[in-house]
């Protein structure tokens, strides 16, 4: 009597799949994940601390530089008030030649006004260059002006902010003063004033910008 037999496996019994641990793998991603996420805060770190860095010299170089310019400024006021006088002739000529320049491109309707008002910057310009002393003149007058209203925003801001520096309210007194000394004697002084005044304020704004590095240097410091 013959009976079937089936071929047995070569080990002698049936063969299982190799068993993975979904878990294991799981918990390797996210380990991974973890320490990729790790690295880029780290990186990120770094960067911003690069870019602190890069940052925080430009405000001394500028403080210092504004500093040097208002000495300069002071110990030649006449030069120094001519050489406003002619950059404010610049400034006249270039906007109105841009302001024609913009109008022209983009309200065509409305060319006869901007050069109008073109016409009359450029006037002003030339009449600047042709008579420097008038425009020290004006600038003066100008000049007085703004410095009083930036002296009383400078005030306002520091009774009304949140952590402002002692330095603004100082830089606004002194400007509040400077317009008044302006407006006392606007025509005779003219001449050496603008030029005194603005390196004062150049000298101003230079003492504040090194201040202010000077702070955020004390405070990064302190979180360190």
């Amino acid at each position: 009597m013959s009976s079937d037999r089936r071929p047995s496996s070569a080990h002698g019994g049936s063969s299982k799949e190799p068993h993975i641990d979904t878990r294991s793998l799981v918990a390797v991603k996210e380990q991974k994940l973890q320490l990729g996420f790790a690295g880029n805060q780290e990186r990120s770190k770094v960067m911003n601390t690069h870019i602190e860095i890069a940052r925080a010299p430009v405000s001394a170089v500028r403080g210092v530089a504004l500093i040097v310019l208002g000495i300069i400024a002071v110990a030649f006021p006449i030069v120094a008030s001519i050489t406003t006088s002619y950059f404010v002739a610049w400034v006249l000529i270039v906007a109105g030649c841009t302001h024609l320049l913009v109008a022209w491109r983009t309200e065509k309707d409305s060319m006869l006004r901007a050069g109008f008002v073109s016409f009359f910057y450029v006037l002003a310009g030339i009449v600047i260059f042709a008579n420097p002393l008038w425009g020290v003149a004006s600038i003066a007058l100008v000049l007085g002006i703004t410095l009083m209203v930036e002296g009383v925003l400078s005030v306002i801001a520091y009774f009304t902010g949140e952590q402002v520096s002692g330095w603004v309210l100082f830089s606004g007194c002194i400007t509040i003063v400077l317009a008044i000394v302006i407006a006392s004697g606007w025509l005779s002084t003219s001449l050496w004033m603008v030029g005194t005044l603005v390196g004062i304020n150049l000298v101003m704004r230079g003492v504040f910008d090194l201040a202010a590095w000077m702070e955020r240097e004390r405070l990064s410091h302190l979180r360190a």
